[in-house]
């Protein structure tokens, strides 16, 4: 099959994690994970969250074991307790170094385990070091003159909702003082940026803040043509890359709006077109919930939680690692009656205070962590719905049975 990214997932990417955790791995005696760098590091964390528990880690001599790991054990000491067809090893190592392992590990045959390079990135996006964080920033709930299909976080549901600025300074601040230099991208998003009074105060009051890090917002475009010239200056002054998503939706003034766009090229504003050309239909997609519980090891495919890995969403004084913060909310509002009691317990650990963490390594852990609601996420159920299609605000957007 064939990636558009690492995000895409396809049909066989499941049926061979079905074949490992429920035929391989419940058969093993014994399961060991070659290799004690970063990879090997990140998937032993990741089958355990999955509730794997592994033997140890093999490494091919005494020079590559870490002494700090006492479950290391060396491959002359790995072939002596092997039991072939009982006993499996997973080659969790970066690919470059296959040439010069392999031929030390043809004696176990079927009883290596070969990693997809796809899992074994998106195992390092979850369960591997955490570093270069993104930051984003909310600053409405709610868009201007256009509501997608099963929206990500809900925002047809909202009708208001903003982040109040003052709120915004302090909890900016807070996580400044907690992950330093760590933070390496702010994206402001919404809804839509533009529908906050004081957006471009956001923007300038982080980039005093954040001198060299990566600036950009995302938005749909319907408000370009109501800015005032002064508001593309200051933002160029802050050197943001704009997002602009393409909707295949003739709003009021759409000329204006792209002759509004023209002129950016004119400011240190970076625009870029999600998109690959103007007359390019945007697809409606969804991950929805479900009351029915998922296999623990489909979290390693989430595309939320990929990015959450490394992304952390800052909202009134919470934090969280998956879009689900906002989107749970609004739809425990508009939805209530709906909900099931399991579900509504499982978002309970969603997000976390801001002010309550004071060990930024404590939150690093948490960022690497499986959500209770990832129970209720439905990744194989996820729909790429094809030509854009406006939302009814109907539950079923949002949700499956």
């Amino acid at each position: 099959m064939s990636y558009m990214n690492m995000n895409e997932i396809g049909e066989k990417d499941f049926e061979k994690l079905d074949m490992l955790f429920e035929e391989v791995i419940p058969n093993a005696e014994e399961i060991w994970l070659f290799g004690n760098g970063k990879i090997a590091r990140a998937f032993d964390k990741y089958l355990q969250i999955c509730d794997v528990k592994i033997n140890g880690h093999v490494v091919s001599d005494d020079i590559h074991r870490n002494s700090t790991e006492n479950n290391t054990i060396t491959l002359k000491e790995f072939k002596e307790r092997y039991k072939k067809g009982k006993t499996k090893l997973f080659l969790t190592i970066d690919s470059c170094y296959y040439s010069e392992i392999l031929p030390k590990l043809l004696f176990l045959e079927d009883d290596l385990i070969y990693l997809n390079k796809v899992w074994k990135q998106n195992v390092l996006d979850r369960c591997g070091d955490v570093e270069n964080i993104t930051i984003i920033v909310p600053v409405c709930d709610f868009c201007a003159g256009i509501k997608c299909y099963g929206c990500t976080v809900a925002a047809p549901l909202s009708k208001s909702g903003m982040y109040n600025f003052d709120d915004y300074k302090k909890d900016l601040m807070k996580l400044k003082n907690l992950c330093g230099d760590n933070i390496q991208h702010i994206n402001f998003t919404g809804g839509d940026v533009f529908l906050h009074p004081k957006f471009v105060e956001f923007v300038e009051y982080a980039r005093d803040l954040f001198p060299r890090v990566f600036f950009s917002c995302s938005t749909n475009g319907v408000l370009f043509n109501t800015q005032q010239d002064d508001v593309w200056r200051r933002l160029g002054k802050c050197n943001i890359t704009l997002n602009w998503t393409l909707y295949p939706v003739k709003y009021k003034d759409i000329e204006a709006t792209v002759e509004k766009i023209d002129k950016l090229s004119e400011s240190q504003i970076n625009l870029q077109i999600i998109g690959d050309a103007l007359d390019e239909d945007k697809n409606s997609w969804k991950i929805p919930y479900t009351f029915k519980k998922q296999k623990k090891y489909d979290w390693l495919f989430c595309r939320f939680h990929k990015d959450g890995h490394q992304c952390l969403t800052m909202r009134d004084g919470k934090l969280a690692c998956c879009f689900s913060m906002r989107r749970v909310k609004l739809l425990e509002d508009n939805f209530k009656g709906y909900f099931t009691e399991e579900f509504e317990q499982s978002t309970k650990n969603i997000s976390l205070d801001l002010y309550e963490i004071n060990d930024p390594e404590f939150l690093y852990e948490w960022m690497q962590q499986r959500l209770d609601i990832c129970d209720y996420c439905s990744i194989r159920e996820r729909k790429s719905l094809g030509k854009w299609v406006p939302s009814n605000c109907d539950v079923t957007e949002w949700f499956v049975e």
